[in-house]
């Protein structure tokens, strides 16, 4: 008898990153393709890819899902909205939850190289800034 693997619970969060932050890591993402809502435009998107290298810039794993980026205009900062396993379900009225990524990073200062990866992702209700370098 075969059984399958249960599938995931999956829901939706928020990645939010700083205006500075976005311009080092993100240089791709522009303020000139935003619209009057503060959306990437959907034929910027799908012309450069922005989902795919904003997924491979964050070191997302493979079972989380981009569908959208947009700015916020008050906090100055970019919100990635994503769907990914083990995020709970708001229940209505309450906003999503935001991801907070932890990432390692190593320098090796005598080849003068750099190597990073995603630690670990936590889950949170609190809005402010969701990376973190352990």
């Amino acid at each position: 008898m075969i059984t399958k693997e249960p599938r995931k619970s999956y829901g939706f969060g928020i990645i939010r990153m700083s205006w500075q932050l976005t311009q080092h890591l993100a240089p791709f993402i522009s303020l000139k393709e935003v619209n009057v809502q503060g959306e990437l435009t959907q034929r910027h998107i799908e012309e450069q890819g922005i989902f795919e290298q904003m997924k491979q810039t964050l070191f997302l794993p493979d079972d989380y899902g981009i569908h959208g980026i947009f700015f916020e205009v008050p906090r100055m900062t970019w919100c990635v909205l994503v769907e990914a396993p083990g995020v709970p379900a708001p229940n209505e009225g309450e906003e999503l939850p935001v991801l907070t990524h932890v990432y390692e990073h190593i320098y090796d200062f005598e080849k003068n190289t750099y190597q990073g990866r995603l630690k670990r992702i936590d889950v949170a209700s609190d809005p402010h800034m969701a990376l973190r370098v352990d």
